[in-house]
């Protein structure tokens, strides 16, 4: 590859490099984010319970997961937080509810709803 980027024009090589840079200094501000030590904020990629694949946040994590494909000021979004030994369940506040149903006995879902 280093073959192929000296070929390039000055300012693509520079470039880059600059990209190169940054994805780095990212990676980096990822691991930092990512406790390595076991947390009360979980994040399991196989959703199974599987010890390797779990990745543990900082205690006083916020999780956001945003409803639809939009992102900012006006996407929607449901915002998970702990304090103590509570959860508490926030959303963007939009001319939706939050709703909490039911799913099983040990399961509810939550999502916005229209209002009525």
């Amino acid at each position: 590859m280093k073959g192929k980027i000296e070929n390039l024009p000055k300012w693509a090589q520079d470039e880059l490099r600059l990209q190169d840079l940054r994805l780095r200094e990212a990676n980096k501000r990822i691991r930092e984010l990512i406790a390595s030590d076991p947390t009360d904020v979980v994040v399991d990629e196989s959703y199974g319970h599987d010890l390797e694949q779990e990745h543990y946040l900082p205690n006083n994590s916020r999780v956001r997961w945003y409803l639809s494909d939009r992102r900012g000021a006006s996407a929607p979004w449901i915002e998970v937080r702990k304090e103590g030994d509570w959860l508490y369940v926030m959303s963007d506040g939009s001319s939706r509810e939050l709703a909490v149903k039911p799913a099983s006995s040990n399961v509810v879902r939550i999502g916005e709803v229209d209002r009525d």
